[in-house]
């Protein structure tokens, strides 16, 4: 018969009699001497029964029976170990069970709690042998037989069983094994199956088990204390996780590293690290990376390369010099330590700085190379911040650190160029691009046609495309590039081109995205042509495209204009259907459209409808209810909208009151403009040059010199300087009324205003 041993127990030597001869001679044995009394046995080998049907079974039968004699004699006292070895001599784990239950009825010493566990370890090794899957169902079954009789395991047994478990998934049997095992007789090995076991179990309970058993191991007390693999354990753990930064995780690896025990996997440790600064914890990669350090823990380069990396995301750069400070002190700075620090500095506009830590890496004392990564970074930021012949300087200095410019070398010079309007230089470059061997891509195409655009050069960057998608292999053109150019003659308020371009790249096979459709709808719009900027939204939706906010405020802005109020009103309407919340700036549209098209009532209702929907109305909000009533002439109207905008804690602003004081001055209620004057001041809000000129027209036409002189010394007070139509006020009023005197000393200190 062939076996299988269980994981533990493959490569021990087994001490197993080969055959029964190993034992007494079977021709002196009486067999009804030490048999079991059938009248009292529920599990042994009644002697007088039928003779077994295979050799095998006899052998099993003949070894039970001689070993009952065998235990049962005085003379002969049997060792724990030597017990051990007579039941493995039996090979079938029923019988040598049965053989205990007897002793353990008979009260033989075979099973006492000195003996028995041993006894019970040959009959785990035997079971276990007895299936290939290692008999899970059959090992449990024995296990809590063990325990019902108050045995504790052999270190041997607990082995076999936890690693057995472990290998057929069942983490709590394997715990239930290890908790069977005096705790004095624990080892680390087998805390780390259980531990490895428990964790990696979907089961909650089980990974709170497994956190509790790891803290036991870390106790003063502890008979098992951690190790290397313990460490890495719950690192692999950590990164298997939806979840890396587990709290409870962290501070166990943090106490082990105080018992001088770290993780030896460097790229195990750098993954935690990069997984933990992904997941925004970068304080807590901080806190590990440096309790290991401190214990003594080795951490290589990749690990402090991480940390750099996830601090440049945060954009510390105050601790990002503490770790290259730290790297530098243990010589373990390398080009992509010098690459993420160039990088961070240079995309945070502190170019002065990058450039200082570049002539750091390249001084002759250094050791390190910069590649072709470090010189983007550097030209990319120094075009980025305008300084774009120091990034064409670099290019030329790329050579002599034997470094060659690549692609993103020259479309970061191109788009700096582009963006200071040198359009001429970036096709210098787009041609020395071409001249070194360098291939452009679509990036290099869309950069320079983006560019010519910008600076007008709308019908160029046509023909440019034009010509490149013919000669340039790896850049024919994308939604990108016909978009910038979709865009840039809708600007131009050529909408005839732009919409030929639409059809052209549909035709070439490019389908319009999002941002093409809303640049056509903007643009179509902005031209009044709103119904085929409808259409386009209509065509957008086909395409499965969602209108945005923003696309809904542009078509609505674009029928409001056009008066057809109806038309804006079913877009309003569409949103809702869609469930897009419309914004302060659709109600602020919409408001707008229904005042100047006389419509109070629904104008009102949409700014109770802005409050129910809680979007707060914004002062622009205000602003246009109140010009509209005050153009209508309704001052009852405007005012009430005016306390609307207390009762929501809504202050006004200079502008708004500029409407009230110039519609009542129109409508000769001087007082009331003086009275909103007076309160303007009152709330902290300063009367500024246009609120003067307003008052002071409004006194002029109604030749109220007194209260005009008062206003002006108010004005000469706060030092708000007059303006052009100030003087033309004051000019065309005061000498009239032989006031020349006052203007005069009233301009004194304002000329500078004027000149």
């Amino acid at each position: 018969m062939k076996y299988s041993l269980p994981p533990l127990l493959r490569g021990r030597r087994l001490f197993l009699p080969r055959h029964a001869s190993a034992f007494p001679a079977m021709d002196t044995f009486n067999p009804a001497i030490g048999a079991c009394d059938p009248s009292t046995s529920d599990s042994g080998l009644a002697p007088g029964a039928s003779s077994p049907d295979n050799l095998h079974e006899t052998d099993n039968w003949l070894q039970a029976e001689h070993l009952r004699k065998l235990l049962s004699s005085s003379d002969a006292p049997i060792s724990p170990y030597r017990l051990l070895e007579l039941l493995r001599s039996i090979r079938d784990s029923s019988a040598a069970l049965q053989v205990l239950d007897w002793c353990r009825r008979h009260g033989l010493e075979a099973a006492s709690a000195s003996h028995a566990p041993f006894a019970f370890q040959a009959i785990f090794e035997l079971a276990a042998r007895e299936n290939k899957y290692g008999n899970l169902p059959r090992l449990k079954d024995l296990l809590l037989r063990s325990i019902d009789h108050g045995y504790t395991l052999t270190q041997d047994s607990a082995a076999l069983l936890v690693r057995s478990f472990t290998t057929g998934h069942i983490p709590s049997d394997a715990l239930l094994a290890f908790r069977s095992l005096d705790p004095s007789l624990r080892c680390t090995n087998l805390c780390n199956h259980v531990i490895s076991a428990l964790l990696r179990s979907p089961d909650p309970k089980h990974q709170a088990e497994a956190l509790s058993l790891t803290r036991n191991m870390l106790s003063p007390d502890s008979h098992c204390l951690p190790d290397t693999t313990t460490c890495s354990i719950i690192f692999s753990i950590l990164l298997r996780r939806n979840q890396p930064a587990d709290d409870q995780m962290l501070h166990l690896i943090v106490g082990m590293a105080g018992l001088g025990c770290f993780p030896t996997d460097t790229y195990q440790f750098t993954k935690v690290v990069v997984t933990l600064c992904r997941a925004g914890c970068v304080d807590k990669a901080w806190d590990l990376v440096h309790a290991i350090k401190n214990a003594g823990g080795t951490v290589q380069a990749p690990i402090w390369n991480a940390l750099l990396t996830g601090l440049s995301k945060d954009r510390d750069t105050s601790r990002m010099k503490l770790v290259f400070s730290e790297m530098e002190a243990s010589g373990l700075e390398n080009v992509v330590t010098y690459g993420i620090i160039i990088n961070h500095l240079a995309k945070s506009h502190n170019i002065n700085l990058a450039l200082q830590v570049f002539d750091k890496m390249t001084s002759p004392n250094s050791g390190v190379i910069p590649d072709t990564v470090i010189f983007n970074n550097l030209i990319d930021g120094l075009c980025k911040v305008g300084r774009t012949r120091e990034g064409l300087c670099l290019l030329n200095h790329m050579k002599t650190h034997h470094c060659d410019p690549n692609t993103i070398t020259f479309n970061a010079l191109i788009d700096g160029f582009c963006k200071i309007g040198d359009i001429d230089t970036a096709h210098e470059l787009n041609d020395r691009m071409s001249k070194e061997g360098v291939l452009p891509n679509i990036i290099t195409l869309n950069t320079l046609i983006s560019g010519m655009c910008r600076n007008g050069r709308v019908s160029g960057a046509l023909n440019f495309f034009h010509e490149k998608k013919i000669t340039w292999e790896n850049a024919k053109g994308n939604a990108i590039t016909y978009c910038i150019l979709i865009g840039a003659f809708l600007h131009a308020n050529n909408v005839s081109k732009a919409m030929e371009l639409f059809d052209e790249m549909i035709e070439k096979g490019h389908s319009p995205d999002s941002v093409t459709y809303f640049t056509m709808i903007s643009g179509l719009s902005m031209a009044g042509r709103i119904d085929d900027a409808r259409s386009m939204a209509s065509a957008m939706r086909r395409d499965g495209f969602q209108l945005d906010t923003k696309s809904y405020n542009i078509l609505i802005a674009g029928f409001g204009k056009k008066k057809k109020l109806n038309e804006a009103a079913q877009l309003f309407g569409e949103m809702s259907e869609a469930g897009i919340k419309p914004d302060v700036v659709t109600y602020n549209t919409l408001i707008d459209a229904y005042c100047k098209s006389g419509d109070f009532p629904m104008a009102e209702t949409l700014l109770t409808n802005m409050t129910d929907g809680n979007c707060k109305p914004s002062l622009v909000t205000y602003g246009t209810l109140i010009q509209g009533f005050c153009k209508k002439g309704d001052h009852d109207g405007a005012e009430k909208i005016f306390q609307s905008m207390k009762d929501l804690h809504v202050e006004p602003n200079a502008a708004i009151y500029n409407i009230l004081i110039g519609s009542f001055c129109s409508g000769g209620e001087i007082g009331m403009a003086i009275s909103h004057l007076d309160h303007m001041r009152k709330n902290g809000v300063p009367p500024n040059v246009i609120t003067y000129n307003t008052i002071l027209k409004g006194l002029c036409e109604n030749n109220i010199s007194g209260k005009a002189f008062e206003v002006i010394d108010q004005m000469k007070a706060e030092r708000c300087s007059p303006n052009a139509r100030t003087v033309e006020i004051l000019t065309g009023w005061l000498p009239a009324i032989g006031e020349t005197k006052r203007l005069r000393c009233f301009m004194e200190g304002h000329d500078a205003s004027f000149s």
